[in-house]
C-alpha cells in the first residue's frame, strides 16, 4: 500500500506540473504579448498541441503495457519500435501540417513554431518511468521543465513580438527533458531497430490507444482553432484560458490511471468483482471531487479571469465563455478515468475508440462550422459538454453490460 501511496503522490505531481507550468505562465504571457498577441500564441499551441497527439499516436500508453510484460531483448524490441513508429508519425504529421498552414497562408515561422510544440508533447519519455514505476524520477524532471519555463518567460517573453519567443519557452524544456528519458531508456532496456513490418504494425497496434486517449483531448484543442476563425482576439483568449484549465484538471487524473490500471488489470484476471468494485469506487469519488472543484472554479471566476488577465478587457460574454468551458470538468474526467483504467483493464478498447471517433466526427464539423458564422464560443461548449455526456453515459452501460455477462459465465 505505501508503494501505491508513494507512486500516486509523485505521479500527481508529475502530472500536475506538466500541465499547470504552462497555466501559471498564463498571467505573465497575458501581460507582456496582449491579448491579440496570445489569442495568436493560444492559436499556435492548440495547432502544435493537436499535432502532438498525431505524433504520440498512443504509443505512450501501449509501450507501458508491453514494456510490464517483457524483459531482455524483447523490452529493446519495444523500445525500438516506440522510437521508430514516433519517428515515422512525426514525419506523417510535420507534412500534414505543413499543408495546413500552406492553406490557412501562415507564414513558415508559425509551422515551426506550432511543430516544436508537436515534438516537445508528442515525443514524451514519461512513458519509460511509468513502466519503470519511477514516479519519483519523473516529478523531479517535471519540476525543473516547470521552473526553466516560468524562468524562460520571465527573462524573455517581453512584448507583442515575441509569440515565437513564448512557443520556444514551452517546448524547449520538454523537448531537452524528452531527449534525457529516451537516453535513460535506450541505457537500461536497450535498444533494436525494428524490422518495417514491425514499425507498421506498431502504428496499427497503437492506434487503438490513440483513438480513445487522444481524439478525447482533439475536442478540446480543436475548439481553441475553430473558435479563432472569426471570434475576438479577447474571446479566442478567454475560450484558450479556460481550456487549459480544463486540460490541466482532467489530466489530473492521469497519476490515479497509471497507479490504479496495473492493479485493476491483473484484478480482471484474478478476481473481477474485485476489479468492478475498485472502477466504481473510482468513478464515485472522481465525480465527487471534480464536481466540487467545477462549481468551486465557477464561483470564483471573476478572480480567477482577473489574475489571468488583470486590467484586459474580455468583452462582455468573457465570464460566460469561461464558466461554460469549466462546466465541461466532472463528465470528461470520469469518462477519461473509465476509459484508461476500465476498458483498458478489461481489453474494450475497440469500444473506447469508436466512441471517440463519433464524437470528433460529429464535433469537428459542427465546431467549425458555428466557429466560421461567428457565433458565440459558448454554442461550441454546450456542443462538448453534450456529447461528452452521452459518450459517457454510452461507455459506461456498455462496460456494465459486459462485466455482468462475464460474470454470468464465469
Amino acid at each position: 500500500m505505501s508503494s501505491i501511496r508513494s507512486n500516486l503522490f509523485f505521479a500527481s505531481i508529475s502530472q500536475g506540473l506538466r500541465y499547470l507550468a504552462p497555466l501559471a505562465a498564463y498571467p505573465l504571457l497575458t501581460r507582456r504579448l496582449g491579448v491579440e498577441a496570445f489569442a495568436q500564441f493560444s492559436t499556435l499551441l492548440a495547432v502544435g498541441m493537436v499535432s502532438a497527439l498525431f505524433v504520440e499516436f498512443g504509443y505512450g500508453l501501449h509501450s507501458v503495457r508491453e514494456l510490464a510484460a517483457r524483459e531482455g531483448n524483447e523490452a529493446a524490441s519495444t523500445v525500438g519500435i516506440l522510437c521508430t513508429g514516433r519517428a515515422i508519425t512525426l514525419a506523417i504529421t510535420a507534412l500534414s501540417l505543413i499543408i495546413f498552414f500552406i492553406i490557412r497562408d501562415q507564414s513558415l515561422s508559425d509551422y515551426a513554431f506550432a511543430l516544436s510544440v508537436a515534438v516537445a508533447y508528442g515525443f514524451s519519455a514519461s512513458w519509460y518511468f511509468i513502466a519503470m514505476e519511477d514516479s519519483r524520477t519523473l516529478a523531479l524532471i517535471d519540476l525543473l521543465s516547470a521552473l526553466s519555463t516560468l524562468a524562460l518567460v520571465w527573462l524573455y517573453v517581453s512584448g507583442p513580438s515575441d509569440v515565437g519567443v513564448a512557443m520556444a519557452c514551452i517546448s524547449l524544456p520538454l523537448v531537452i527533458a524528452n531527449a534525457y528519458g529516451h537516453a535513460c531508456a535506450i541505457r537500461r532496456l536497450g535498444f533494436k531497430l525494428p524490422a518495417l513490418r514491425d514499425a507498421a504494425a506498431s502504428i496499427r497496434n497503437s492506434a487503438y490507444f490513440f483513438f480513445f486517449t487522444g481524439f478525447p483531448s482533439i475536442t478540446g484543442r480543436w475548439g481553441v482553432i475553430a473558435v479563432s476563425i472569426s471570434s475576438s482576439p479577447s474571446q479566442i483568449a478567454v475560450f484558450a484560458a479556460a481550456d487549459k484549465v480544463v486540460t490541466a484538471a482532467i489530466n489530473s487524473t492521469v497519476p490515479i490511471s497509471r497507479v490504479l490500471l496495473p492493479r485493476v488489470a491483473r484484478a480482471a484476471v484474478t478476481d473481477m468483482k474485485h476489479a468492478l468494485s475498485t472502477i466504481n469506487k473510482m468513478l464515485c469519488g472522481t465525480a465527487a471531487l471534480f464536481s466540487t472543484c467545477a462549481i468551486a472554479t465557477c464561483l470564483l471566476s471573476q478572480l480567477v479571469l482577473e489574475f489571468l488577465f488583470k486590467g484586459e478587457n474580455l468583452g462582455s460574454d468573457g465570464l460566460g465563455i469561461f464558466v461554460a468551458q469549466i462546466l465541461v470538468i466532472p463528465v470528461a474526467a470520469c469518462a477519461r478515468l473509465l476509459t484508461q483504467v476500465g476498458l483498458v483493464s478489461f481489453k474494450l478498447e475497440r469500444i473506447a475508440a469508436v466512441a471517440s471517433i463519433l464524437v470528433a466526427i460529429i464535433y469537428v464539423p459542427v465546431a467549425f462550422s458555428v466557429g466560421s458564422s461567428g457565433n458565440s464560443p459558448i454554442i461550441i461548449v454546450i456542443l462538448r459538454i453534450i456529447l461528452e455526456g452521452a459518450s459517457f453515459a454510452t461507455l459506461l452501460l456498455l462496460f456494465r453490460h459486459h462485466i455482468r455477462r462475464k460474470l454470468k459465465s464465469d
